[in-house]
């Protein structure tokens, strides 16, 4: 075999592999400032990537949480319909929630009662049906 031959293929191989360990590292980073609540610095590591690769699904995911956390819910349904096209099917039905729940949320504010406040309130967890007597 002519190593010639061989070498731009290996080149590009590490080359891809470069920029996937640097979208990897973008793509931890930008989760763990969405963690803190730092949305603005989330979305700046998200910035300025032009290809996730494999891990395109889950930067589309954490800019729609972002643009959600933000109140932005009808960019933040675009982000997360992005994400649910990418996803494998176990993690696509999540990422339809959280599109239905920006969509409820932009179209009839104050409607949709966050899955977050019923943990923090008691008053908005859901009763159990009591039988009914007669």
């Amino acid at each position: 075999m002519d190593q010639a031959k061989t070498m731009p293929t290996m080149r590009w191989k590490v080359l891809n592999l470069q920029q996937m360990v640097r979208a990897a590292k973008r793509i931890s980073q930008a989760s763990g400032y969405l963690e803190l609540g730092l949305i603005p610095q989330a979305l700046q590591q998200l910035e300025g990537v032009e290809d996730f690769g494999p891990f395109d699904a889950a930067a589309d995911l954490i800019r729609g949480e972002a643009f959600r956390r933000q109140q932005r819910h009808e960019e933040a349904a675009k982000w997360f319909r992005q994400a649910a096209r990418k996803f494998a099917h176990p993690l696509h039905h999540a990422t339809l929630f959280a599109i239905s729940h920006c969509l409820q949320t932009a179209l009839q504010p104050g409607a949709l009662v966050s899955p977050h406040s019923a943990i923090r309130n008691p008053a908005n967890r859901l009763r159990p049906n009591r039988p009914q007597e007669g």
